[in-house]
């Protein structure tokens, strides 16, 4: 019935909202490619289309979407990607099973400490932060099964070896989501060998609680 009504802008990205918080992906994505369609500069209605093309798995022309609406906000850079958010090895972990993942020519993303693998990106088995709130993160589906995000250029290469630590501002984070991880490497006498990757500027708490394990600024690889 609504088919045989003319609507605004406005109405149209209204009637995609309540249909896309249904889960009415398909005519979410009708309302907002009308609202689109008729104001083609409004940055929302973009990233609105983005969204419902996003749970429908129609992530190209999401993409175009998403960039456009960053586009049109004025965003500093425009590198966006879609990426599939797993876990390192691929797989179900939920027996919580230790595992190490040896990784090439991949970029990480400092600011939630993510690691982008081609079309993947590492977080939940990494840092485990809550990526919605990442500085370059657009948008995530319902399933946080797909990330897009506008990284910036690279700032930095590091060609040398090393053991991802990341990093976390944050007292509990240290010491229940990070310190732990390097238990493992008592069974990998190769890893110890190399330097640990981690953010500059650690607090004393964490510069002394890695040296208490044999790690000092000659064996870590610090970055911003």
């Amino acid at each position: 019935l609504l088919d045989n009504w003319v609507f605004g802008s406005r109405a149209a990205n209204v009637l995609g909202v309540v249909a896309s918080v249904q889960q009415r992906d398909k005519d979410a994505a009708h309302w907002f490619q009308t609202a689109c369609g008729q104001a083609p500069q409004t940055a929302k209605y973009h990233r609105n289309l983005g969204l419902a093309l996003l749970e429908l798995g129609d992530l190209e022309v999401a993409k175009e979407h998403f960039h456009s609406a960053l586009e049109l906000e004025g965003a500093p850079h425009l590198n966006v990607g879609i990426f599939r958010n797993i876990l390192l090895n691929g797989q179900d972990n939920r027996k919580g099973a230790p595992y190490v993942q040896k990784l090439e020519n991949v970029t990480i993303e400092t600011a939630s400490w993510t690691i982008l693998d081609g079309d993947n990106i590492y977080s939940r088995d990494v840092a485990d932060l809550n990526l919605n709130n990442g500085e370059f993160v657009s948008a995530m589906d319902r399933d946080k099964r797909h990330v897009v995000m506008n990284t910036p250029d690279v700032s930095q290469s590091i060609e040398q070896p090393c053991v991802f630590l990341g990093g976390d501002d944050n007292y509990s984070h240290w010491l229940t989501r990070i310190m732990p991880r390097l238990a493992i490497l008592d069974n990998h006498p190769d890893l110890r060998k190399l330097p640990l990757l981690t953010r500059a500027n650690l607090r004393e708490y964490e510069r002394d609680s890695l040296a208490r394990i044999g790690y000092d600024e000659s064996n870590i690889i610090a970055v911003e």
